[in-house]
């Protein structure tokens, strides 16, 4: 898998090693645009479940609650669940 993406060789396997702990973990991927981030992520979850989040538009002004119930939509939304009110990023993630 890692071979076959140029460029990207190092990040990959980063990205294997954190993979393989056995602890539960989160990887933000962040940089300009068109760079390839999204195609990163694809390429390296193409045999793994993925839940992928997108930014929220910056153009509205979005209190932190905004933020959680679009963060439990979208969860909602990929897992076939309910969608479920969290009061801050701690319940949310821990949820």
């Amino acid at each position: 898998m890692i071979a076959n993406f140029i460029r990207r060789r190092v990040i990959l396997q980063q990205m294997q090693r954190l993979l393989a702990k056995p602890t539960a973990g989160f990887v933000m991927v962040y940089g300009r645009r068109r760079i390839g981030k999204s195609s990163l992520i694809s390429h390296f979850c193409r045999d793994y479940l993925l839940l992928a989040f997108e930014e929220l538009s910056q153009s509205k002004a979005l209190t932190k609650q905004d933020q959680l119930d679009e963060f439990s939509r979208q969860i909602a939304h990929q897992c076939h669940t309910q969608f479920k009110r969290f009061t801050d990023w701690s319940d949310a993630l821990g949820a």
